[in-house]
């Protein structure tokens, strides 16, 4: 069914655009960016009440698959602050803190996963070690 993720996809837009409308004037760039996250939220809760109703996700429950990636943000969003605060390298411009944390934000996030052993690393790291495989083939010729 390609058609119901589409539709669900439609409506968060139009409600991330009505949102952006609302909130970027008493808000400005924080109205915009809470926005888009509120709009990405309400289509993975859709989403989610959806699959529940079809039965898709058997008997796993909201609480099972949002809650761990929930603490993992939160722990991403807390291991990430200093370099929001800009205490570490202050001298190397706001691009570098960017940079920084586009590189250390998902090695922090998956590296927590995996220390605690949740089952949305599995994807990953299959394709981590179908490309290593790659290239120790690759290297050998």
């Amino acid at each position: 069914d390609t058609k119901t993720p589409a539709r669900v996809a439609a409506a968060s837009l139009a409600l991330g655009i009505a949102l952006a409308l609302l909130l970027m004037g008493p808000l400005k760039h924080v109205g915009l960016a809470l926005a888009s996250s509120s709009a990405s939220f309400v289509n993975f809760v859709w989403l989610m009440v959806l699959l529940k109703k079809r039965g898709v996700l058997g008997k796993m429950s909201f609480a099972k698959v949002f809650l761990p990636s929930a603490a993992l943000a939160l722990a991403m969003g807390a291991a990430l602050w200093p370099l929001y605060r800009g205490e570490f390298f202050r001298g190397f411009g706001n691009a570098f803190l960017v940079l920084a944390g586009l590189v250390s934000g998902p090695v922090v996030y998956f590296s927590l996963a995996a220390l605690f052993g949740s089952p949305n690393v599995k994807p990953l790291k299959d394709a981590v070690l179908r490309i290593s495989n790659k290239f120790k083939r690759k290297k050998k010729t």
